[in-house]
């Protein structure tokens, strides 16, 4: 029979940085009092810091590899940059046809 994985709730990883972080202690030293490996603390504190200066945090971005992160940027420039190219096709029909429609009223 394999292990378990332990699942714990947002509030306790929460609760877990903010006590690694005001106590002063080894990240080692914390994630051994409350019983989580030091790895799994780590990334907790990655992902309470991001976020605390605004960054989303997906659980890619936490537990992905860097590989992985980088496709996922680069499929997102290229998305942008369509968006952008639709955009700019967008704001140029617009322009050809108010003033196709403004010359229709002064007939």
């Amino acid at each position: 029979m394999g292990m378990k994985r332990k699942s714990y709730d947002t509030e306790f990883k929460e609760e877990a940085v903010k006590l690694l972080l005001r106590s002063g202690k080894k990240i080692g030293d914390v994630a051994g009092i409350i019983g989580v490996d030091r790895s799994t603390l780590g990334r907790w504190q990655d992902a309470y810091l991001q976020e605390a200066e605004g960054e989303p945090v997906s659980p890619k971005r936490v537990n992905g590899s860097v590989s992985e992160l980088e496709q996922e940027i680069g499929q997102l420039k290229r998305r942008v940059a369509d968006i952008a190219e639709e955009r700019d096709i967008l704001k140029k029909a617009i322009g050809i046809f108010s003033k196709k429609s403004s010359s229709d009223f002064g007939s």
